[in-house]
């Protein structure tokens, strides 16, 4: 399924971050920079793909080439700001979207590096940060960003995840790790294996703590 949040199924109801979705339609596309802020897990990346889904229409935006798609869980580095830069030179008429994720793992030379690419007159460009710790991002950064914040409650966690809640210790974080180890189908069919009384608390604990181990 691609990169998604343990959210993804969650997400893309319409009773879930519609303000956020709003404030976005309110606002246009036209050269706006957005900074998705809020705990890991809590469904901003599969937000803003959502986002960039709608405009494109296409599924996979990471092959479109009016997308730009910066993801790691590891140091983001100057070559990846480059990435970004060399996509911008391009002449395009169309609407166009950059996305970092985990934009807050830029090391300083990245962030510096990214500052760099505003000197330029991006028509029709919209530049998404998906942040978990608004700290470690430049204050020159965050000037020229609005800011979005996500915060998700108990209440909107997805059903098919809640089973699994109570083992192994797990909270949202846990469950993200899982979701990226095998998928929101893998977590669904513990859910339907548990209500089928295939498997048992110790057949749970035994795959997280295998998932923290792998992923």
């Amino acid at each position: 399924m691609g990169r998604y949040s343990i959210l993804y199924q969650k997400v893309f109801r319409k009773d879930l971050y519609t303000k956020q979705w709003e404030i976005l339609k309110a606002n246009g596309i036209d050269s706006i920079f957005w900074l998705f802020s809020g705990n890991k897990g809590v469904g901003k990346c599969a937000f803003a793909e959502k986002w960039i889904r709608y405009h494109v229409r296409c599924h996979d935006i990471h092959c479109h080439p009016n997308v730009c798609v910066i993801q790691s869980e590891e140091e983001i580095t100057v070559d990846g700001i480059q990435k970004v830069r060399t996509f911008l030179s391009k002449k395009n008429e169309e609407p166009r979207f950059v996305l970092i994720d985990n934009a807050d793992k830029m090391n300083r030379f990245a962030q510096n590096a990214l500052l760099k690419t505003f000197e330029g007159d991006y028509e029709r460009t919209s530049i998404i940060l998906i942040v978990h710790n608004i700290s470690a991002v430049l204050p020159t950064i965050l000037s020229r960003f609005q800011k979005l914040p996500f915060v998700l409650d108990e209440e909107d966690i997805p059903d098919n995840l809640k089973l699994l809640i109570p083992y192994a210790g797990l909270n949202m974080y846990y469950l993200e790790i899982l979701s990226k180890w095998g998928g929101i189908d893998w977590i669904e069919g513990v859910k339907n294996m548990w209500s089928k009384n295939v498997t048992s608390e110790e057949w749970v604990k035994k795959h997280a703590e295998h998932a923290l181990n792998v992923v």
